[in-house]
Parts: structure tokens; sequence; C-alpha cells
């Protein structure tokens, strides 16, 4: 699905007549070249929390106040896949839900099911608070609303783009600049992270998971 999305995308470059539409760049394909995202720690609150690494696959998986679940890094955002174990609902507050990026600064995120991306760019915004019943499970797709807009292809049709997480600009910077500035983060393990509040037996969590970036290839573990 990945390589399709940016094949599209090639495809689309430079095709626009509007000049009020956003356009892409070729290396903005290539912005996490040899480079993943993979979760290197969760805290609820200031305390830190197990995250165990799955053999021979990327996901981290936790196990914490009756909730069962992994998370996993996309290109442009996050895979997770929750159960709840605890007996009673429980709420993820989306409206409280942000990215951070490798600046610190927080983002607001919408989350719906996993691998849709809306096409209605212009008006996204976070969804309302999603309640998991007892034993239920959710497997949303979460991306940050900021990197997320409509390109133009031919001048007639528009299309969803989800720009990579990282940088958190893409339009500063040449190919060379945003390749130096990557390199840069995954040498000084500067992270990145999603915190989502969810709120178990009337009681509000913060759950923060951090992200750096590892070499593909020597980093992690082979398929």
């Amino acid at each position: 699905m990945r390589i399709a999305a940016a094949a599209l995308a090639v495809l689309l470059l430079g095709a626009c007549c509007d000049r009020s539409t956003k356009t892409i760049q070729p290396h903005w394909l290539r912005a996490m070249k040899n480079y993943e995202l993979v979760a290197s720690q969760l805290n609820r609150g200031v305390q830190a929390v197990a995250l165990e690494p799955v053999p021979l696959s990327r996901e981290r998986c936790i196990k914490d106040l009756g909730i069962d679940g992994c998370i996993r890094d996309q290109r442009y955002g996050f895979w997770l896949d929750l159960t709840n174990e605890s007996g009673k609902p429980i709420r993820l507050l989306w409206p409280e839900a942000r990215y951070i990026d490798e600046k610190g600064g927080g983002h607001e995120v919408f989350a719906q099911e996993r691998g849709a991306l809306p096409d209605d760019r212009d008006n996204l915004h976070a969804p309302p608070p999603e309640v998991v019943a007892p034993a239920g499970r959710t497997r949303p797709t979460v991306v940050p609303i900021y990197k997320q807009y409509l390109v133009a292809s031919g001048c007639k049709d528009l299309y969803p783009y989800s720009e990579p997480l990282i940088p958190t600009r893409l339009d500063d910077k040449n190919e060379q600049q945003m390749k130096a500035y990557v390199d840069d983060l995954a040498k000084r393990q500067v992270p990145v992270k999603l915190l989502l509040p969810i709120e178990i037996d009337g009681k509000r969590y913060d759950y923060t998971f951090t992200f750096v970036l590892k070499d593909r290839w020597a980093d992690l573990p082979k398929e």
C-alpha cells in the first residue's frame, strides 16, 4: 500500500495549475530513507511502563491497567491495536491526544479505522472520545492533522497526501539539507512522541509513546 501511495504521489508532483493548491517535492518521499521510527519507551505519566518488542516485527506491545495492545510506526503516523481487558469501559480521549514533533511542538491528531485516510483534508478535526467496551478492540490509524492535505493532478482532480512525520517541515529544505537534518536526528536520537490520554474507571492516564530513528538495515530485526 505504501509503495502504491508513493507511486501515486510521484505522478502528482508539479501537476497543479492552481497555485493555491499545495504541491509536494520528489525528495519528500525519501525523507526517512534508510531509517524507521521505532517505539523506544512508554510512560504512564512519569511512571515507565514495559514496552516489549514482538519477535520479527517493528511492533512494540504493552499490558497495563487492563489494556493489552501494540503500536507500530508508519511513514506518516502510527497503527494502534488495543484490547480492553479491564472489565469496564475505557475511553480514548482523542481530542486531547497529541503528536509531539522533534522540536517539542504538539499537534492534533485524527484517528480512524486502520489503513484508512480521509479524502476530505480541508475538514479534518480530532475525533470525539472513543469508548471501548469490556473485551472490545480498537485498531485505529493515528496521524497528525497538520501533515495532511490534498494535492492536484492535471489541474482537475485532488488526491489525499500524508507527509512523512519527520522533518516537522519539509518545504524549507532541499534534499541535501533534509537528509543531513534527518541523519542528525538519528545520530542524536532526538525523539518524537504520541501522547494518548486514556480514561479507565473514571480516572485519566496519560500514555506517552516515545519513538526514535533507527537505521533500517543495521538496527531492525530481519524479517
